[in-house]
């Protein structure tokens, strides 16, 4: 069997001392090059692998980044993943991706990262069911949320009130005055945002919104339910807001299995300009957001953390919005 190497090999070998050995592979530069390429040639030549965990918790901390994202069938989250693992690659760091659904989960991968003595983690719009368990975890990481409620922390946002406010005006400037919004049924400020950004639209322009104009909705059979009612009203709208493309996209599907015709029966429009937006059939209006951006921010924002201690630990940064005009909206008939 293959004989483990210590670093008290390595330093017996070298007749050096295990802090020379254990300076060298810290980087450590008070080190003569002559003993320096003595001990690196030992370690070539025994093919020796250092005990990463061993020498992270010596100093406390490792090159893992945690990344906390939610439900992967919405492509934001794919989207900000692909933004951070670009940034993650430039820098000498390794991320670990926790799928957060509920409370137990959430609190398993906090015990974990602590554990672990992670560097830092990113917290991707997602409502942290326990403040105080994430309170424990920055005592041992460095946290960046994007779009989450998680107060005190750095945060990576866009401008959610202001883009939905521009894409309900773009539908009232069309002529629409009949106009739905459908909501994930949750108090995320990102969906409260972008409520408002709505409701703001329509008492500028003197439009009322009826009760059963707003849906929210917990899972895809509950949306599609109220959809067909909605629709089936004996007012139904003209237009229908989405908080999301993800919701926008089903909807669409469900308008089709109806015979309703977008957007000659009723307007569309979703919000993120995900990948899935450009390839609907027709191809949908919505609000772009630089998500992989956001996400490659966050990583940079909180490198910059982990590196320099001293550096402001509450940090705020908001993208701007842009409104995408395609084929889902006309004016109403």
């Amino acid at each position: 069997m293959e004989k483990h190497i210590t670093i008290n090999d390595i330093a017996r070998m070298a007749n050096v001392s295990r802090s020379t050995v254990s300076r060298i592979l810290n980087g450590n530069v008070n080190v003569s090059e002559k003993k320096r390429n003595l001990i690196m040639q030992v370690i070539h030549d025994n093919n020796f692998i250092p005990n990463d965990l061993a020498r992270n918790l010596v100093k406390g901390t490792n090159n893992t980044l945690g990344v906390f994202v939610g439900d992967i069938a919405n492509q934001y989250y794919s989207e900000v993943l692909k933004g951070i693992e670009k940034a993650v690659s430039n820098n000498n760091y390794i991320p670990i991706t926790c799928f957060i659904n509920g409370s137990e989960k959430e609190e398993y991968y906090i015990e974990e990262m602590i554990k672990r003595r992670c560097s830092g983690i990113i917290i991707v719009s997602t409502s942290i069911h326990n403040i105080k368990l994430v309170e424990r975890l920055s005592n041992f990481s460095k946290i960046v949320s994007i779009q989450s409620d998680v107060p005190s922390l750095c945060e990576i946002n866009s401008s959610d009130e202001y883009g939905s406010y521009q894409i309900t005006n773009h539908l009232i400037q069309l002529g629409h005055k009949k106009i739905a919004y459908v909501q994930v049924n949750n108090n995320h400020s990102v969906l409260i945002n972008r409520r408002k950004g709505f409701e703001k639209a329509c008492s500028d322009a003197g439009i009322a919104i009826p009760s059963n104009y707003i849906i929210y909705t917990d899972n895809e059979a509950l949306l599609c339910q109220s959809v067909q009612e909605l629709m089936h009203c004996n007012t139904p709208p003209t237009a229908i807001c989405c908080c999301n493309d993800y919701i926008a996209c089903i909807i669409n599907q469900k308008l089709k299995a109806m015979q309703i015709q977008i957007p000659e029966d009723v307007s569309l429009t979703g919000y993120d300009n995900l990948p899935i937006s450009s390839i609907m059939e027709p191809k949908l209006t919505t609000i772009s957001q630089p998500i992989r951006e956001m996400g490659k921010t966050a990583v940079e924002t909180l490198i910059k953390l982990i590196q320099s201690p001293n550096t402001t630990r509450f940090l705020s940064i908001t993208f701007p919005i842009e409104i995408v005009i395609r084929d889902s909206v006309a004016p109403p008939k």
